[in-house]
This record gives structure tokens, sequence and C-alpha cells, in this order.
């Protein structure tokens, strides 16, 4: 069994790839502006039709970098119809013993991964007052 991998908890750094039996896992400096002509870049489309499911970490992270990657994995899986794994930040620090929780059933799939941001988002523009 092989899962697509995706963690873009870190505001200047991503990584994605695959987990399962191997783990191969590609790490690129940047925003996650870039991560969808990264993966295409790297995965191929028929690899991810193959796979068992998308795992993906759902923060704590940045509003932006944990907000794009969810989308990210949200989208494909409902595109693909594959299972969505949600994991934590402290979760990812150990990708072969979350490759043997899939394996085993101890994660849970979900419909959809929710985003933990690790503050309160504050995307609004201040004004000066008149």
């Amino acid at each position: 069994m092989r899962w697509f991998y995706l963690n873009t908890h870190d505001r200047n750094e991503f990584e994605f790839g695959w987990i399962g039996e191997d783990i191969k896992i590609f790490k690129k400096q940047g925003r996650v502006g870039s991560l969808v002509a990264e993966i295409s870049g790297k995965i191929n489309l028929s690899s991810l039709k193959k796979c068992s499911g998308i795992c993906a970490v759902g923060g704590p992270g940045s509003f932006s970098s944990i907000r794009g990657g969810v989308l990210v994995a949200n989208l494909i899986s409902r595109i693909l119809r594959k299972p969505l794994y949600g994991i934590s930040v402290s979760d990812a620090k150990d990708l072969k013993l979350v490759s043997n929780q899939l394996t085993q059933n101890k994660i849970k799939s979900v419909k959809y991964l929710n985003p933990i941001y690790d503050q309160e988002p504050n995307i609004t523009i201040q004004t000066k007052k008149i």
C-alpha cells in the first residue's frame, strides 16, 4: 500500500511524496503557491490514481500554508475519489509509524480535512482612520 503525502505547515517550505513500504519525500523551499506545479513536476497522475489514499498534515501551522495544503489535499482526494487521512505536525515527524498506522487502519479517513492554525488568522488590511 502506498499513500500520497503532503505537508505544508511551514510557511517557507513544503514537502510531498510517497509513504508506505518505502518513503520518498520531496522537500521544496518556497511558498505554498507553487505547490501544485511542484507536485505535477514530480508525481505523475497515473501514480496518484493508483495510490491507496491521500495523507496530509492538517496543522498546526501558519494560515496561508496550512490552508493551501489542506485545500490541495481535499481537492486531490475528491477528484481522484481517494480516501483522505489527516495527521498533525507532530505525527509527521515519524512517517514510518504513520505508514504502519495507515496500513493497520489505525488512522481513520475523513470526508474533509479541516485546517488547524497555530494562531488566529490575521487576514484583514488595516486602514488608517481619517
